[in-house]
């Protein structure tokens, strides 16, 4: 998906307004730990038990009502990957898991924000490597993440 100057700005603006918003104090930003989210959280552990997770945070991506699991997870050293993990519907209530993509090593930050006012929920993951500092914003469409917009990310990631 191309976004036009004017759809990059705002999101840009919108990215810079969230990442204030979580730095102000009296400000939550809500992490899982193993008693949140437990299903999703285990799920990801049983299916990659190699890969420690380095943060997640749950929200619900789709709109179906229940929180899915956005997991930033280490694959070796210095080198990240973020998948989704989405709660099961109907009969089989099996999870479903995303593609991985390139994530930050450090300094994570993911924040929820409905940009377009309808399902899918976007979000923004920032983080750093070193110096180096990057953001990028993505939707799901199904079980895939999609990079709809981002800056320096290359650099923060891997």
């Amino acid at each position: 998906m191309t976004l036009g100057r004017r759809a990059r700005v705002a999101l840009i603006c919108a990215f810079f307004a969230a990442l204030a918003s979580i730095m102000v104090p009296g400000v939550v930003v809500s992490t899982v730990t193993e008693g949140v989210n437990a299903p999703l959280l285990a799920a990801f552990k049983e299916r990659m038990p190699d890969n420690p997770v380095i943060y997640s945070v749950a929200h619900d991506l789709n709109g179906d009502g229940m929180d899915d699991l956005v997991v930033i997870y280490n694959i070796a050293q210095d080198v990240n990957r973020m998948l989704v993990v989405f709660a099961g519907a109907g009969e089989s209530d099996v999870p479903v898991f995303t593609n991985a993509l390139p994530a930050p090593v450090s300094n994570q930050v993911i924040q929820f924000m409905d940009i377009d006012e309808r399902p899918p929920m976007e979000f923004i993951v920032y983080g750093s490597k070193g110096l180096n500092t990057g953001f990028a914003i993505y939707r799901c469409h199904g079980d895939t993440v999609e990079d709809l917009f981002g800056d320096k990310m290359h650099e923060c990631c891997n």
